[in-house]
């Protein structure tokens, strides 16, 4: 195996609607809403269903780029999971290291964008936030590179498995961290990042790991360049 992506894999609705507007109000921490009449029936000329979710859809661009890929995820056992399971074989990225849950429901995300291509995501997190270290299969996660995507919930130590796991077989480690890790800061999640190869991150994301402002661009560098042994990948935007 080739590339092994780690996090969490989803089942997202896109919907577009002509009656989807957006409204100026302080009542939003964005200062805008996206709403439509309550309690109306509201024509969706555009929808689609697709798989989402960090580690599915890394592993899906990595299977496509000719690498032999796998993704580790855990979905649950109904349509939605299915879902994620046929593209993942259309796309030729292995499935064997997915976790089937009998009780949650597989991740889900309902995007509603506007005209004007603005868009407002609603989540349920389902059995994403749950993956189960005694389930996963450890002796067989064997691959030259692990991407970690974006875990959420409480998953810091099972990060530091997945990590300790990558370093005995020498293999590369590019990681994307997730909101909850990146609010841990520097010295609490220091022991983890010392052995990451690869950092990917914004901008935003950096000076809230660092606590530096974010303005100061070439302090946030130096921070994470005093922990981090790799290469830091800050991203800013549409700037690149």
């Amino acid at each position: 195996m080739d590339v092994i992506t780690i996090g969490t894999a989803t089942r997202d609705c896109f919907l577009q609607s002509p009656d989807f507007k957006v409204i100026k109000s302080s009542a939003f921490v964005t200062g805008q809403a996206e709403c439509f009449a309550l309690g109306s029936k509201i024509e969706v000329p555009f929808i689609i269903f697709t798989t989402g979710g960090g580690a599915a859809n890394a592993a899906v661009t990595f299977a496509r780029q000719g690498l032999k890929a796998g993704c580790l995820a855990k979905i649950g056992k109904d349509l939605a999971g299915e879902g994620v399971m046929r593209t993942l074989d259309e796309e030729k990225a292995a499935r064997n290291f997915l976790q089937v849950d009998k009780e949650l429901p597989t991740a889900f995300s309902v995007i509603l964008i506007t005209p004007s291509g603005e868009r407002t995501i609603l989540v349920h997190r389902g059995a994403s936030e749950h993956l189960e270290k005694n389930k996963i299969p450890w002796q067989k996660l064997k691959a030259k590179w692990f991407y970690l995507a974006p875990m959420a919930g409480d998953n810091v130590k099972l990060i530091k498995l997945f990590v300790d796991s990558a370093r005995r077989q020498k293999a590369k480690i590019a990681m994307n961290p997730h909101s909850t890790f990146i609010k841990l800061g520097l010295k609490k999640t220091a022991d983890i990042l010392n052995k990451i190869d690869v950092l990917i991150l914004n901008r935003e994301e950096g000076a809230k790991l660092t606590g530096i402002d974010y303005k100061e661009e070439k302090k946030i560098f130096a921070a994470l360049d005093k922990v981090i042994n790799g290469i830091v990948v800050m991203t800013e935007g549409p700037k690149g």
